[in-house]
């Protein structure tokens, strides 16, 4: 049950991270983010985190020169990509000129596209994962199979993420759990959840551990979407479509998914959700335990829960759904119009329900 990072819990729990946004640059957005408001959060943790320099901000300039030092990679993943989304799309153009239709071959197809996006990774994994939260966008039958990118993405190898948490710990994990999963409970696109038990008080832990060289190819990736992003047709099909330049989505995208490979800025907001929600009985936020948290691993308290799109597991459990619901929509509520911080990826992967 511990699909992601964080957890928010309406009446029951979810798991992972509750970021703060910054304010919209145009109307389509792909993940919410934090409007402008006036009203001042209780909390500031995570702007103190970016302001002492903390957090690598999000800087196009900054990441094009740094692609630039391996022109090679730029070139052959750009014919990766071209070769792998042309492909698909020809794919497609077949189908519709032979008049193929029908479920079955959509199925199939929808399922192509999730395979593709995982083969490309971690961007593009975010994109199918935003797309899936998007039915104005992608009709129904894509959304289904995109949303398991939400919280079931191939693992990187767990020896690897020793290495991570070592480097991150300054010490042997041994050292600091008596106890961890010998293989990932769950594995999203920017990094993996292991279970765990501190050795100091034997409380229960969520381990999340970064991606191995996720900020290198997030460089190269992001450069090529700003490049993309410039060319003319693609803009003016943006325009037409979303009603807004292409590039200033992808600047939103590219902000948001800096924010999120910074797992210090994750525990901050973690922090200051839970202190805006201190005294809620109807939301969990889990504790973050910051002595054991890096930018590239966080070590949040263990929350068991049921998936809110688990009808069966939430009848077992004998959870009422509808003050489920109401309490999710007076959390979200209090988010947007009282906080001014608020969770921006709320899919069904990342909220939990408990008792």
């Amino acid at each position: 049950a511990a699909a992601l990072p964080l957890v928010l819990v309406f009446h029951m729990q979810q798991r992972r991270r509750w970021k703060r946004n910054q304010r919209r640059r145009c109307g389509v957005q792909l993940t919410a983010s934090r409007p402008d408001v006036t009203i001042q959060a209780p909390g500031r943790r995570a702007e103190r985190v970016r302001g002492a320099g903390g957090y690598a901000g999000y800087d196009p300039g900054k990441i094009e020169k740094l692609a630039w030092e391996a022109p090679w990679m730029i070139a052959g993943r750009m014919l990766q990509v071209i070769w792998s989304l042309g492909c698909y799309y020809a794919t497609l153009q077949v189908d519709e000129l032979m008049h193929k239709s029908g479920p079955d071959l959509v199925k199939t197809r929808s399922r192509e596209l999730r395979q593709l996006l995982l083969e490309l990774g971690p961007v593009y994994i975010k994109v199918g994962q935003a797309l899936a939260n998007r039915p104005d966008i992608v009709r129904d039958d894509y959304m289904e199979e995109l949303q398991q990118l939400q919280d079931s993405v191939p693992p990187f190898p767990t020896p690897e993420a020793m290495h991570i948490m070592r480097e991150e710990l300054g010490r042997d994990p041994i050292e600091v759990f008596i106890e961890l999963s010998p293989e990932p409970v769950a594995s999203a696109s920017l990094g993996q959840v292991y279970r765990g038990k501190l050795r100091h008080t034997g409380e229960e832990v969520a381990v999340k551990v970064q991606r191995p060289n996720l900020r290198s190819r997030l460089c190269v990736d992001m450069y090529i979407f700003r490049r993309l992003a410039q060319v003319e047709a693609i803009n003016n099909w943006a325009k037409q479509n979303l009603g807004c330049n292409v590039t200033l989505v992808v600047d939103e995208f590219g902000a948001k998914l800096w924010e999120e490979s910074d797992y210090i800025v994750e525990a901050a907001n973690a922090e200051d959700f839970a202190e805006n929600f201190q005294g809620d009985p109807t939301v969990k936020i889990p504790k973050v335990f910051t002595q054991f948290t890096g930018r590239r691993l966080i070590t949040m308290e263990w929350i068991d829960g049921v998936k809110s799109t688990d009808l069966v597991g939430l009848k077992s459990a004998k959870i009422n759904v509808e003050a489920f619901i109401r309490n999710g929509v007076q959390a979200a509520l209090r988010q947007l119009l009282e906080f001014g911080l608020f969770h921006g990826d709320p899919h069904a992967g990342n909220v939990f329900a408990m008792q």
